[in-house]
């Protein structure tokens, strides 16, 4: 097996047998180093999350694959919903609330 890898590949190298769902432990060596974590098939219409979505193909004679990356996930900046705030909503806030609370303290 060649030390030498193609620029912009990664190495995926399986640490065991591969599950019904076709998931599988490995090790993924890269320009970021080496990480452990399973390989999970993408599944149609579910979200993808904070993956890195990769492509193997299999290196002849060796027991590993070479990935190329299409996207590498990132995690959110921010915890929670998305943050809705546009002039729209802001113009319908008191249509749906009632008003501001000095205005409705008046109103009683």
């Amino acid at each position: 097996m060649s030390d030498e890898k193609p620029a912009g590949k990664d190495r995926v190298v399986p640490l065991g047998p591969m599950a019904p769902d076709r998931s599988f432990p490995a090790l993924r060596i890269g320009e970021h180093g080496v990480a452990a974590g399973m390989m999970v098939p993408a599944v149609e219409g579910q979200p993808l999350g904070e993956r890195d979505i990769l492509t193997l193909e299999r290196i002849e004679g060796a027991p590993a694959y070479e990935a190329t990356v299409l996207y590498e996930g990132r995690p959110s900046s921010h915890a929670g919903p998305a943050m809705v705030n546009s002039r729209e909503f802001r113009s319908g806030w008191d249509a749906v609330f009632g008003g501001a609370p000095a205005k409705r303290a008046a109103a009683n």
